[in-house]
């Protein structure tokens, strides 16, 4: 027998080894899958899933830092609104007490 037809036998019976063994592995993950193990796996997943989903709701609602920044300029120009309104006020009232007397 030359060297090539022992690498072909060798080949082969791997090949053969690999294929009984992804059986058994397909037949012990299908009774993994039946088992309470696994049951309960798969509920504590479809949980996780669900709060995912619930994060996903309540953050999509969350103030990015773009309306921040835009909350903050729209604050600060009602600051100075409310500055140049005080200002007039004064003057006005300035201005009347001193037609009052």
């Amino acid at each position: 027998m030359s060297f090539t037809h022992v690498m072909i036998l060798l080949s082969a019976g791997l090949s053969a080894i690999n294929v009984v063994l992804l059986l058994a592995t397909y037949r012990r993950a299908a009774q993994w899958r039946e088992s309470d193990d696994a049951k309960a796996i798969l509920a504590r997943l479809t949980l996780v899933e669900n709060d995912i989903t619930g994060f996903k709701a309540r953050f999509e609602n969350v103030a990015t830092k773009a309306d921040v920044a835009r909350l903050t300029a729209e604050v600060n120009g009602l600051e100075q609104l409310v500055k140049n309104t005080d200002a007039g006020v004064i003057r006005i009232e300035q201005l009347l007490m001193r037609g009052a007397k």
